[in-house]
């Protein structure tokens, strides 16, 4: 019967060690009356137990407390401590925390501090309850200290308490992780603003908080441990930017650490800081009832814009950011802040279509435009014509409508949305129509409500001289863009002039801008002002000397006739090129970009360098070229995901292949145009000998021996025949000799003594000539061949997603994702079926690689299992002697759950770039072959041109031109054979340049050189027709153009207007660039 009692008392013992420790105070009063009733001389231990609870009991209550229950507690305490019992030290010591506790509660500080000071005997290495008093013995030290103004004594006991739970991590004990959770929050958050602390040491007490609540649910005290997580957040992000944080690592003392590991530190703990602090507030944060926020998530969501340029390294990242904002504004019901950071980063991976409905619904919420102006959109008078050929209508401002931006006070103040924060959406939006997609009706209206906007006289005071000068700027620069795609000749004046007058706005609010200058001297250029833009460009240089398109403009503009001569133009040019390889690079342009403005320039300076020193000086450089365009085109994969079986087809026969644009408005998905073929191409298959089309309908036997073809490169039309068969025909001794040589002279080329006609021999024999390009170095070749635009990988395509107002969640196609993922909504062991694309090359997805984030279940106060917090910090991984990184199940928030789109609008657009502008370089070496008699390579470079990009225009215009000299040639033989072959070379230049305005409608070339002909022809109707709709429309600045149409009106007697006509051909004559000035970027 002993023996059994003992046991029993043991195990009740056991039982009250568990009960304090788990915080189940209300089991404490049967298990003290269980405890005497075993052990009679226990009355000690029960009043202790008794006194204790009802002090918890006390505490949980938020009305001020009852003096008789305070006195009642007391007595019972001391009844504990006043024993002359040696045996009950401990309890007396236990007693002895727990009336400090209660002195504490009644803010009698120094009698808490009495009591705590008084020779306190317990042990820090105790277990169970012992030590969790122990620990309430320094917290309340240490709080108390910090009330009686004892800062140093405080602030060196709250040191000790941060460090005292190292080893004892994770924490189970649920008595435990609330003080410990009171004490530091109180101390985190200082309340009581009388400690100095500085930044690493708070920092330590900020990851010391997280490490001791790691271990409860999710649900536990969220409010709070969301607010230290922000706290945290920006902790860490002004540290950083102050050179002041420090890792783990180094706070452990392990060791030095180079700013490489450093930033990896940083970028991993802020990482998991804002994964943790989205997962809670995501798993508790419910949807908001009418006239409700969700102000938390919406200031970590501010914060993680703040910050993404610290710790965003990849494409998947920014994807995994936008899923963030996705999930977001599911439970902030379309938040204006959401939708606005969710069009930025919809900008920053090229998927435009997306962008432009986040804008729209932004604009809706943010009061910036009604649903009246949105259904007025499509009213007004169409004077813009885009690139397919259609007519834009371009309705009236939108500030000048009903309900403009300052009419909707009551929207604007209740959205939330800043000024500043509206005036930058606007911003974007105009850039983002005038650069990416060319759309100046979108780029103005935006233009004219950032312009109402900084005209209210509730936002101008918001702002200051630099952005009201930025606004203007980008505004001027909309209005140029206006200006270059208007067929209206009554309007152009006016936008010009609408552009000069916003640009010489911005300069007087904020002078001394290099880009401001650099935008005016583009805006002059386009209005043939050459002396003005010669002057701005200069004071743009003064002030930036390393913007590459700064010294491409005025290289452009020397160029022009009315400049003497091309020496300065080319020795402009050089520089520009020197100081683009070996000065610094510019901060405004891209990698990619810098790139391309790089080879846009070396290209205008191998055009001087043709005029001034003919074409064989220009062939030589012409290598240099495919280098700056083989390194151009690497860095474009780097930002864009491009599946080119979508993007080229893989043949014609792919149902699936993209062939359009989708965001020029209209049809969501263009259908291929159909350029081959009966219409719009030369004539069929005839039976002359003279015909321009082999009688095999297949071009591929015909084709040189060294081109390869590609699939995604070399989609041939049918109208490759057509090129095919000048090579068949071409003339073996018309042909230079290329010499064997290295790249660097690879185009050197010897001229034919017999200059006297520029002729292709029709007659020649059918053997092809070997081609030369066969011999050309290894090199070249590398940078010239069609291969290497295409780039490895390929991702399934994936659906837009309208962000508009709706009540529902999200019913984007990018939502249904072919990502596996684990059953427990991704927050377990993650996997994904997405293939490594062009992105993925360089890292691979970034997981928690410093802290583990735990996901496990716990028992909390109540018993029941629930989902523990994601923890941060793990005392298994970080220790004084090693850091390594544990094991991972909750996917860092920057990790996509979903598979990207295959083909991006922005990959689209660059990867026609890509095509067009090689198929440029072998089109500009095709012009200079011609000029040295040399047809045979013209012809081959032609075919090499129209394999990368048949649908370029300039193609079918120099093979118009080149059926037009075949013409002119016959009449020096005038014999019936000769007039018929003369005859169909006419016929076939027509159809050459009707194919040309068919692919780009307004084509100045194409058109000019048709009315050209007509004019030769003595159809002086159609002539008149083309060269009027040409010099009213994309032509106004074609001297040609205006010339042609003087003689005409001369030639039909219509005097009043020839000599005007004249005399305008003749100053446009002195203006004319070597290339057209909107080869050069808008934007800066």
């Amino acid at each position: 019967m002993l023996f059994t009692s003992a046991s029993k008392v043991q195990q009740i013992e056991k039982e009250i060690d568990v009960a304090r420790c788990k915080g189940r105070w209300q089991a404490i009063p049967d298990l003290a009356r269980r405890y005497v009733k075993h052990n009679p001389q226990g009355k000690v231990m029960e009043h202790l137990l008794l006194a204790e609870s009802a002090l918890v009991r006390l505490g949980q209550t938020k009305k001020p407390w009852d003096s008789k229950q305070v006195l009642t507690i007391q007595n019972q305490l001391h009844l504990v401590i006043d024993s002359n019992d040696t045996a009950l030290d401990t309890l007396k010591e236990s007693a002895k925390v727990v009336l400090a506790r209660l002195f504490f509660g009644c803010q009698e500080y120094d009698r808490a501090l009495d009591l705590l000071d008084d020779s306190l005997q317990l042990n820090p290495d105790s277990q169970g309850y012992s030590f969790v008093l122990y620990y309430q013995a320094m917290a309340i030290k240490a709080m108390s200290l910090e009330v009686t103004d004892e800062t140093d004594t405080s602030l060196q006991t709250y040191e000790y308490i941060s460090r005292l739970l190292d080893d004892r991590l994770p924490i189970k004990d649920l008595t435990l992780v609330e003080w410990a959770e009171q004490t530091l929050y109180q101390l985190v958050t200082n309340q009581s603003s009388r400690l100095t602390i500085d930044q690493g040491t708070m920092l330590e007490f900020l990851r010391s908080y997280h490490q001791a609540t790691s271990s409860q649910p999710v649900s536990w005290r969220t409010e709070r441990r969301v607010d230290v997580h922000l706290q945290t957040i920006k902790h860490l992000s002004r540290m950083y930017r102050a050179n002041e944080y420090t890792s783990p690592l180094s706070a452990d003392g392990s060791g030095s650490e180079d700013a490489h590991d450093r930033q990896q530190a940083f970028t991993d703990e802020i990482i998991q800081q804002y994964t943790i602090c989205e997962h809670m507030l995501q798993t508790t944060l419910s949807f908001p009832r009418s006239g409700e926020s969700s102000g938390l998530i919406l200031e970590l969501m501010e914060l993680l814009a703040d910050d993404l340029d610290l710790m965003v390294l990849t494409l998947d990242d920014w994807r995994g950011y936008k899923e963030v904002l996705e999930r977001t504004l599911e439970k902030s019901f379309n938040a204006p802040s959401i939708l606005r950071l969710l069009f930025l980063v919809c900008l920053r991976l090229g998927e435009y279509e997306e962008a432009q409905h986040a804008l729209h619904s932004y604009l809706q919420l943010v009061g910036l435009v009604s649903q009246e102006q949105i259904d007025t959109q499509g009213d007004g008078f169409a004077y813009v014509q885009d690139i397919r050929g259609r007519y834009v209508p371009q309705h009236s401002p939108l500030s000048s409508q009903q309900g403009s931006p300052h009419t909707s006070d009551g929207q604007q103040n209740g959205n939330g949305e800043s000024t500043q924060c509206q005036v930058k959406v606007l911003l974007e939006s105009i850039k983002f129509f005038s650069k990416d997609l060319a759309r100046g009706t979108r780029a103005v209206e935006m233009a004219d409500l950032a312009l109402t906007l900084m005209d209210s006289s509730d936002t101008s005071a918001d702002l200051d001289s630099r952005q009201k000068s930025e606004i203007f700027r980008l505004s001027g620069v909309a209005y140029g863009l206006l200006a270059s795609q208007t067929i209206d000749g009554e309007k152009r004046p006016q936008l010009h002039e609408k552009a000069i007058s916003l640009l010489e706005q911005a300069d007087a609010t904020l002078q001394n801008s290099w880009e401001t200058h650099y935008c005016l001297a583009i805006q002059h250029a386009d209005m043939r002002n050459i002396d003005k833009a010669i002057r701005s460009i200069r004071q743009s240089l003064d002030l930036n000397m390393h913007h590459p398109p700064s010294w491409h403009l005025l290289a452009l503009a020397l160029s022009c006739p009315g400049q003497q001569d091309h020496s300065q133009a080319l020795a402009i040019a050089a520089a520009g090129l020197e100081i683009s390889d070996n000065g610094p690079t510019d901060k405004s342009l891209s990698t990619y970009d810098q790139y391309e403005q790089q080879l846009l320039l070396k290209m205008t300076h191998n055009r001087i360098l043709n005029a001034a020193q003919g074409s064989e000086k220009a062939l030589e450089e012409h290598a240099s070229l495919l280098k700056l365009y083989g390194k151009w085109i690497a860095e474009g994969p780097n930002d864009d995901y491009i599946d080119f079986s979508l993007v080229d087809g893989g043949g014609d026969g792919n149902e699936n292949a993209w062939y359009g644009q989708s965001f020029y408005g209209g049809d969501k998905v263009p259908r291929k145009l159909v350029v081959a073929g009966g219409f719009g191409n030369a004539p069929s298959v005839g039976s002359s000998s003279y015909s321009f089309y082999p009688v095999s309908s297949s071009s591929s036997s015909l084709a040189p021996a060294t081109v390869k073809t590609h699939k995604s490169l070399r989609r041939r039309s049918a109208s490759s025949s057509m090129i095919n068969h000048f090579i068949t025909h071409s003339a073996n001794d018309n042909s230079g000799d290329l010499t064997n040589c290295d790249s660097a002279s690879v185009f050197t080329t010897s001229v034919p003594a017999d200059k006297s006609t520029n002729t292709i021999d029709i007659n020649a024999k059918d053997e092809n000539p070997p081609s030369t390009l066969a011999h050309r170095s290894p090199g070249l070749r590398k940078y010239a061949s069609n291969s290497t635009l295409k780039v490895p990988g390929s991702n399934p395509p994936s659906s837009h997603h309208w962000h508009g107002l709706h009540l529902f969640p999200s019913r984007s196609a990018s939502r249904r994702s072919i990502a596996t993922t684990s059953a427990n909504e991704g927050f377990g062991t993650y996997s994904t079926g997405k293939q490594a694309g062009p992105m993925n090359t360089k890292s691979t997805p970034r997981y928690n690689s410093v802290n583990s984030i735990q996901s496990s279940t716990s028992t909390g106060s109540g018993g029941q299992t629930a989902t523990l917090t994601p923890s941060i910090y793990d005392s298994h991984s970080i220790s004084h002697s090693s850091w390594s990184p544990p094991t991972l199940s909750l996917p860092s928030l920057l990790i996509p759950q979903k598979q990207g789109p295959a083909v991006t609008a922005r990959g689209y657009l660059r990867h026609r770039k890509h095509h067009s502008r090689l198929c440029e370089l072998w089109l500009m070496s095709a012009e200079w072959y011609l000029e040295l008699y040399d047809s045979n390579e013209a012809l081959k470079a032609i075919t090499e041109a129209e394999s990368v990009f048949p649908d370029h225009p300039d193609i079918w215009l120099l093979l118009g031109q080149i059926s037009n000299s075949n013409s002119d040639n016959c009449k020096k033989a005038p014999t019936d054979e000769d007039q018929r072959h003369q005859d169909q070379e006419t016929a076939s230049a027509i159809q050459f340049y009707e194919k040309g305005m068919l692919l780009q409608p307004g084509h100045v070339g194409c058109q000019l050189a048709l009315a050209k002909l007509y004019l030769e022809q003595h159809d002086l109707c159609l002539a008149e027709g083309i060269l009027t709709s040409m010099t009213q429309g994309f032509g106004w600045h074609s001297s040609e153009a205006w010339y042609l149409l003087g003689q005409l009106y001369q030639q039909t007697g219509r005097q009043e207007h020839t000599k005007n006509y004249l005399f305008y051909a003749l100053d446009l004559e002195t203006s004319r660039p070597i290339q057209p000035f909107d080869i050069l970027p808008r934007f800066v």
